[in-house]
């Protein structure tokens, strides 16, 4: 999940922000895109997966993903 599908939905997230000029128009064009992510099928399965029990190392990873998304 981290290695593969995560990666697609930041490279997602990150070209909707280069193509905004501003930095309003970045925070704008993050949020947007996360939400639409947040309705997507392929999203839908993480949050069923990430709703059960994931041990540390899993959830660190998913943590650092989306880390460095803002980071």
């Amino acid at each position: 999940l981290c290695a593969v599908d995560f990666p697609v939905w930041a490279a997602e997230v990150e070209l909707a922000m280069t193509e905004a000029s501003t930095a309003a128009e970045k925070i704008e064009a993050y949020v947007r895109r996360q939400l639409d992510l947040v309705g997507d099928r392929r999203h839908r399965a993480v949050a069923a997966i990430s709703a059960s029990e994931l041990d540390r190392g899993a959830r660190e990873k998913i943590r650092a993903a989306h880390g460095g998304l803002v980071g």
